[in-house]
């Protein structure tokens, strides 16, 4: 079976994007991520942000930001044939926006380091949903205590709606100075954290 998506809003709103053959992905689907970010522009401005996409695939979801006018965005995937593909792609398209990096997105994030002026308004996170339960907890506790979210910057992870990942209760006990809540599309859930500040600010 061929994987597609297609763009769902901004300037390449409708195009469609089909993986090749050999690919084995799984695009977050077309509905989901018409819901999303529906929900994301309610809470933050998209136009200018900087995002960050790991586990990104395809790059189905930097293309999105990237169509409702981000200006900084950064793909990561392990996959080298993924990378090869989304750079193809926006050079096709002619955007230069993104950046593919070729890297394990738990390394990624546990060597990066950004100051004040490069803080991040959108992380995005889909890791495969076979993958252990703790790599969503290492995505979390690392943006967390790297703090590299702008004030009401959002994490989104996506995982299988029919697995439990977050607690809420300890969630909100344990990040007082994050938000949280949970939407669920079909079999696609995604938790979103949206990044309140530090007590005092």
């Amino acid at each position: 079976m061929i994987m597609s998506f297609r763009v769902v809003s901004g300037i390449w709103k409708s195009r469609r994007v089909s993986a090749p053959k050999h690919f084995t992905v799984r695009p977050t689907t077309d509905f989901a991520k018409e819901a999303l970010f529906s929900i994301i522009e309610n809470k933050k401005k998209i136009s200018g942000a900087s995002v960050l996409d790991l586990f990104s695939g395809l790059g189905s979801i930097s293309l999105e930001f990237a169509s409702r006018g981000a200006t900084q965005i950064t793909a990561v995937d392990l996959e080298i044939r993924h990378i090869k593909f989304l750079e193809s792609l926006t050079k096709d398209w002619g955007y230069e926006s993104i950046t593919c990096i070729k890297q394990d997105a738990i390394k990624y994030l546990q060597k990066l380091e950004l100051i004040e002026e490069n803080k991040l308004d959108f992380i995005f996170a889909d890791p495969p949903f076979d993958i252990d339960k703790d790599v969503f907890h290492q995505l979390l506790k690392l943006v967390i205590e790297k703090n590299i979210l702008v004030k009401n910057g959002l994490l989104i992870i996506e995982h299988n709606a029919n697995e439990t990942i977050f607690n809420q209760e300890i969630l909100l006990e344990s990040y007082p100075q994050y938000e949280f809540q949970k939407r669920t599309y079909g079999n696609i859930a995604f938790c979103i954290f949206q990044y309140l500040g530090s007590a005092g600010l």
